[in-house]
């Protein structure tokens, strides 16, 4: 496999979102794949890793699970979540650091294998929170941005202290969400994106049919679906609760 790449550590070059994965460079893909394998393999406390934390712009990220395989998730969205609780989570990109990041407690997730074949799983569990993450991280978006840093000390304090620095964790995370919001919607591009994205998963999820007229597409969508004709159209869904 040779030398494992270096774990990015520059927000700068994490903070965008990558592209999607073109399955048809199967050479390019292999490669890719083994890359971030490589990295798992020769450190044995990491449990998942994204392509565009060793450099690569490609959508796609490997779990290492609690029996020892690595399955390679790509192009991967999330179209259904349930409930929500707190996670203490790691990240490879940031060092040194813990934090404490909202998450769902189930989610459905549609992706596609190496063989190109579609996929649609539950994940709940420490699986759920890491395929969590690394969705976010596929989108530009770091733990430390919508997570609350644990300092020292945090496990010394009260249970009243730490109650109070979460709720003000969880307000100053509902604010951000609603200028975000705002941000996309006065945003021409990131309101492109947005809607491209939604359109998307939508196709994934069945409640847009690629084969229907779409006059009011917009540049972004029309990309996308000729994207997803290619690669979702006539292929089958296998469902698996495990």
């Amino acid at each position: 496999m040779g030398r494992p790449r270096k774990i990015i550590i520059d927000k700068t070059k994490l903070n965008v979102r990558a592209d999607e994965t073109i399955l048809e460079d199967e050479e390019k893909l292999t490669k890719d794949i083994e890359a971030i394998k490589n990295v798992l393999y020769n450190n044995k406390e990491l449990v998942s890793l994204s392509a565009p934390q060793i450099g690569i712009n490609s959508r796609m990220f490997c779990i290492k699970f609690a029996n020892g395989d690595i399955r390679t998730f790509i192009n991967p969205m999330i179209i259904h979540t349930e409930g929500g609780h707190l996670s203490r989570e790691t990240c490879a990109s940031i060092p040194d650091k813990e934090f404490i990041v909202v998450r769902s407690n189930k989610i459905e997730a549609t992706y596609q294998t190496p063989m190109g074949v579609v996929e649609t799983n539950m994940f709940e569990g420490a699986p759920c929170e890491v395929f969590q993450q690394m969705v976010h991280l596929l989108d530009g978006v770091l733990i430390d941005d919508i997570g609350l840093e644990l300092i020292e000390g945090w496990d010394e304090s009260t249970d009243s202290e730490r109650e109070e620095v979460i709720n003000m964790y969880l307000d100053s995370l509902k604010s951000r969400s609603e200028e975000l919001h705002n941000e996309i919607s006065s945003t021409p591009a990131l309101k492109e994106l947005d809607d491209a994205i939604e359109f998307m998963t939508g196709v994934a999820t069945g409640k847009v049919k690629l084969e229907d007229e779409e006059p009011k597409l917009n540049r972004a969508q029309r990309r996308l679906r000729d994207k997803l004709e290619r690669k979702f159209n006539k292929r089958k869904v296998v469902k698996n609760g495990n």
